[in-house]
């Protein structure tokens, strides 16, 4: 696997520094007791000036949509919001590539969307996205390539257009319509 064309074993020790992951469980990477001291973490951490870090914090949570619950306590987030902050937890230290592991596990239809747009929001702000999920009708009218992994081995690799003809080898449905349809995002 390679990242910015370099062998990851090459760089593994400072993958940290580039790669940022958001588990399922979006909960479990919570810590700070607001929204802002959640995402003031990371960057204290990293040694990141007080003033910085500040206006830092207020960048990120315009970026994801979390500017009004700035001063409340995580745990009375919504799972879309949750997840948005966790996001945003690993973006603002400087991750470039983000990794999303079942980012809609869990969501109603409103959070599906809030957290597709927030990660299509910083794909356009050139941060790389990588979701791993079994609901693919959320997230390939977006996808530039389709992995799919079927007993530990890398099966297909392509455009996902090409890929949904695949699908039915690994016991997968097609969704229904053509990719376009298949948005979540507004």
């Amino acid at each position: 696997m390679k990242l910015n064309g370099t062998d990851i074993r090459r760089v593994a020790g400072s993958l940290h520094q580039h790669v940022g992951m958001v588990f399922q469980d979006a909960e479990h990477q919570i810590i700070g007791q607001t929204v802002r001291e959640d995402l003031a973490f990371g960057p204290i951490h990293h040694g990141m000036p007080l003033s910085e870090v500040e206006s830092r914090v207020t960048w990120m949570m315009g970026q994801v949509g979390l500017e009004d619950r700035a001063d409340a306590d995580p745990h009375t987030l919504s799972g879309g919001e949750l997840r948005r902050l966790a996001v945003a937890g690993v973006v603002i230290t400087g991750a470039r590539y983000v990794i999303l592991d079942e980012p809609f596990s869990s969501l109603d239809p409103p959070g599906v969307r809030e957290v597709l747009s927030a990660v299509l929001h910083l794909r356009s702000q050139g941060c790389g996205i990588m979701i791993i999920t079994h609901e693919l009708e959320k997230v390939l009218a977006h996808a530039d390539r389709l992995v799919i992994l079927h007993r530990g081995r890398i099966e297909t690799d392509s455009h996902p257009e090409a890929a949904l003809e695949q699908l039915p080898r690994f016991q997968l449905r097609r969704p229904p319509g053509s990719l376009k349809e298949m948005t979540w995002h507004e």
